[in-house]
């Protein structure tokens, strides 16, 4: 899953995944600048299969 929120909102949605049972790991990564979701998975194709 690939998502783009604001930081009040990354707390939240880790603590549901924590909660799921369904969801094994997950990782958040915060990147210093805004970049456009197509451009970052041409760039890694892990993301496009996320």
């Amino acid at each position: 899953m690939t998502y783009t929120a604001p930081r009040a909102a990354i707390a939240p949605l880790e603590r549901a995944m924590r909660l799921n049972e369904n969801i094994l790991r997950f990782m958040t990564i915060v990147l210093e600048e805004e970049t456009d979701t197509e451009e970052a998975e041409e760039e890694n194709p892990v993301l496009a299969r996320a």
